[in-house]
């Protein structure tokens, strides 16, 4: 190839060969073209490219026959493309009338043990999948946590498994050394052999559990039955009696019940005919408040329940003052103070010198009216008068001018109504020697509280009484009535001793 120049221009140019005219565009592979190669190679492989794809665009054979086209050639890749577009289209038109049915209404039996969670026997299936889908990722959680526990459960198997093997072969029972029926320790083998032979023997003894239980039932059935020491039947007058026995123990229960009940009623027959009026044991003791003197009976004081008062004679009691008069009244039930009770007597109105002890004599009269037995007896004691005496209050002194002592005293008029009392206080010094003696005017006429004093004693100690005096209205007379308990009083010399040693000064 020689370069020429234009075809239509007569202007001459250098010739040049293609051959010598060097590509230099980048490479084209799927030509078969590289870099450096001479424009007469490019353009030669370009030409056979081109008459290449003019070659196999007229040469189209592509079987369509399935497509409903027959045994046709196609002359042009454009004709066949066009047949291929065209049934495409027709394929659109088939499709696009096709009417797609509703979906059916399928529904599935539901198994027994899901019907609750279902709420019903059947179940659509898309719901009864879900549902099963549901419980079977529940069973998996389960399963997993079985296995978890499994796990644990057999750890702890082994660990115990570990301590059996370790365990001793020999025993001793607990809390003793073998109990009852032998000692030390053994295998647990004669151990059980041992218990099943005690067992045996015991049974033996007593009889088989069919055996007790045939004797459980009372061969005679007193429940009904009247009591012996008690008012009513057993069931009744025995709360804790068993009406319906059903073991053993409801047995011995009605047993002892009905033991106890007898020897009750033997100990009422033999107290009703063997208590005489030594079995009658009563003592007295009185307290004195005020005005009122209240009886009660002493400790270990007994009076048979077969024995009641006398309704003629009955039960009286007789309290006597100091000065020998008395007054008499009567129980209306004795039996009451014996068994904790007690008996009030108002002596404001007796008569009584009230300043005085008293002396007490109890009448009492009683009979057993089962066998007639008529019993009387007196018992007597003293009521010592404490609230006669008034509260003494007593003083030393002493005087530094005469070197001589005293003791001052005062007490509560403790009968400043009455015309007919009156105090004498005395004093006595260490050897009891009377060294003080002064008689109140009767008791309305002085005031309360009652003072004195006692002087030209020597320092030591004393003693200060006082007396009660009774003052007879007739006669006059006075009588000591009672004496009240003395109280101690320390006289001390306390006379200052005169100052020594002292300088004086004249002061102008």
């Amino acid at each position: 190839m020689l370069p020429v120049g234009s075809n239509t221009k007569s202007s001459t140019c250098a010739t040049v060969s293609s051959n010598c005219v060097i590509w230099h565009g980048a490479d084209i592979p799927c030509a078969g073209l590289c870099k450096g190669d001479s424009v007469t190679d490019v353009v030669l492989k370009l030409g056979e490219l081109v008459c290449d794809i003019n070659t196999r665009a007229g040469d189209v054979n592509v079987n369509t026959t399935c497509l409903g086209s027959g045994d046709v050639t196609w002359a042009t890749y454009n004709d066949l493309i066009q047949y291929l577009t065209d049934k495409l289209c027709d394929l659109y038109t088939i499709v696009d009338g096709i009417v797609i049915p509703p979906s059916a209404d399928l529904t599935a039996n539901v198994a027994t043990c899901l019907q609750s969670l279902a709420g019903g026997t059947t179940l659509g299936v898309v719901a009864y999948a879900e549902l099963i889908g549901n419980e079977l990722c529940d069973v998996i959680t389960d399963v997993s946590t079985l296995q978890s526990t499994v796990s644990t459960h057999t750890t702890q198997i082994s660990n115990i498994n570990i301590a059996l093997a370790a365990l001793p072969t020999t025993y001793a029972p607990i809390n003793s050394t073998y109990v009852c029926l032998s000692s030390g320790v053994d295998t647990l083998v004669n151990i059980v052999a041992t218990i099943e032979q005690e067992l045996c023997d015991l049974e033996a003894q007593t009889g088989t559990p069919v055996q007790l239980a045939a004797q459980i039932q009372p061969y005679c059935n007193i429940t009904n039955e009247p009591a012996l020491s008690k008012p009513g039947t057993m069931a009744s007058a025995y709360p804790e009696w068993n009406v319906t026995v059903s073991n053993l123990a409801d047995t011995v229960r009605n047993m002892w019940i009905t033991i106890c009940d007898m020897r009750d009623f033997m100990g009422s027959i033999a107290e009703c005919c063997t208590k005489t009026c030594a079995d009658i044991i009563l003592g007295f003791y009185g307290e004195l408040s005020g005005s009122t003197l209240t009886v009660r009976s002493t400790s270990g004081s007994s009076l048979p329940s077969q024995f009641i008062q006398c309704t003629s004679p009955g039960s009286t009691i007789t309290v006597t003052d100091g000065l020998g008069a008395s007054y008499t009244t009567s129980f209306t039930n004795i039996a009451s103070v014996v068994a904790g009770g007690f008996l009030d007597i108002d002596l404001s109105t007796s008569g009584l010198n009230l300043s005085t002890d008293f002396s007490v004599s109890v009448s009492y009269c009683f009979t057993n009216a089962d066998t007639a037995l008529t019993c009387q007896n007196t018992v007597t004691f003293d009521v010592i008068n404490t609230v006669s005496c008034p509260v003494l209050n007593v003083s030393g002194t002493w005087d530094p001018f005469s070197s001589t002592g005293g003791i001052a005293y005062d007490f509560n008029n403790v009968y400043i109504a009455s015309s007919l009392i009156k105090y004498r206080v005395r004093a006595y010094d260490a050897t009891t020697t009377l060294v003080g003696n002064v008689t109140t005017a009767v008791a309305s006429t002085i005031p309360d509280p009652v003072t004195g004093n006692f002087t030209g004693f020597a320092a030591g100690a004393y003693t200060v009484e006082i007396a009660i005096v009774s003052v007879d209205p007739v006669t006059g007379t006075e009588t000591v009535t009672k004496t009240c308990p003395a109280q101690s009083v320390i006289v001390s010399n306390t006379t200052c001793n005169p100052p020594t040693n002292l300088t004086a000064w004249t002061i102008n």
